[in-house]
Formats: C-alpha cells, sequence, structure tokens
C-alpha cells in the first residue's frame, strides 16, 4: 500500500476514537480502546511499519532543521511523522477524557480541550493543564 492510501485511512479511521472520546466518554467501549491506549499503540505499529518502509535515509539529519527537511521527503518518514502526531494526540485526548470521567466537569470544557488536542494538539493539553491548576478544586 502507498504513504498517501495510508495517510488516507489512517486520518479517517481516527475520527471515530475522538468522537467518543467527546461523546461518550465513560463508556466501556471508549476506556477500553481509546483511554486505554490501545488504538494508539494500533497506531504506534503503523509508525514502525512506516519507518521501516521509508529505511535507508540516514537518521544522522534529525540535528538540523535542513536534515529533517530532507528526511521527510521521504513520503514513508513523512507519513510516520503524521502517524506520530495521530497516535500521540490520541493518547492525550484519551489522557484529557478519564481526568473528566475521574473528577467530572463541564462537557462544554471537555469538547473544547478535545478539540485543541485533535487540531493543535499541544495547544489542547496545555488548556488542559492550565485548567487543571487555575480551576482545581480542593477534595
Amino acid at each position: 500500500m502507498e504513504p498517501a492510501a495510508v495517510f488516507q485511512i489512517a486520518n479517517t479511521a481516527v475520527l471515530p476514537f475522538w468522537l467518543m472520546l467527546g461523546l461518550i466518554p465513560r463508556h466501556r467501549l471508549t476506556t477500553v480502546l481509546v483511554r486505554s491506549g490501545a488504538v494508539s499503540c494500533v497506531i504506534a505499529a503503523l509508525y514502525i511499519i512506516s519507518m521501516l518502509q521509508g529505511a535507508g535515509m540516514s537518521p544522522e539529519g534529525f540535528g538540523t532543521l535542513e536534515g529533517i527537511r530532507a528526511i521527510f521527503q521521504n513520503d514513508w518518514y513523512l507519513l510516520a511523522a503524521w502517524l506520530h502526531y495521530l497516535a500521540f494526540d490520541l493518547y492525550v485526548g484519551g489522557t484529557i477524557a478519564g481526568h473528566y470521567v475521574q473528577h467530572g466537569g463541564s462537557r462544554l470544557v471537555l469538547a473544547l480541550e478535545l478539540f485543541f488536542t485533535l487540531m493543535l494538539g499541544p495547544v489542547g493539553l496545555l488548556l488542559h493543564k492550565v485548567r487543571l491548576l487555575v480551576f482545581k478544586r480542593p477534595r
């Protein structure tokens, strides 16, 4: 299968899991598949396969921006980078939903944090952490 096809499949396949986090975060299926990290691990396996498919390019270029640009000229490595984002962002989203399930909170805030994590990974994580620091209620 070509990298572009894997990209399309992976990009589309993660969306139902994001919806599960936002709409049914407490559901057993969401817990087993998403909040546990299981889906992220499947994506991680695809990441490894993509890295192996792109084998032959020297990883020494990771020390400079120009080197990284050169590495990502290989579609398999570019796909691997995207899969890296998909796996980690979904895992972070699962963690955020887990905090919601464990400690409660606003569904709207959960939706916003998940949206920003899906679209701009570190921004969603930062929003979540700031919210926890600023609005943490004593038990």
